[in-house]
């Protein structure tokens, strides 16, 4: 069975060290994965998804990973 691991905001900064505005800036203009609500007030991302966005971003770079 494939697991899917949901992340909250704070997991997500830490993963890829932007802040909160920029992390849903770029998600608005679709250049970041969206969140998802799980709950009225909750909001979520896949991690596997914030994972592929930052190894795009070292790709453009052409760093290895």
């Amino acid at each position: 069975m494939n697991q899917r691991k949901v992340i909250q905001l704070p997991s997500v900064k830490e993963l890829t060290s932007l802040s909160r505005t920029t992390i849903l800036r770029l998600a608005k203009k679709g250049e970041f994965p969206k969140p998802f609500k799980i709950a009225d007030r909750t909001n979520v991302w896949l991690e596997s998804d914030v994972i592929d966005y930052i190894n795009e971003c070292m790709n453009e770079k052409g760093d290895e990973l």
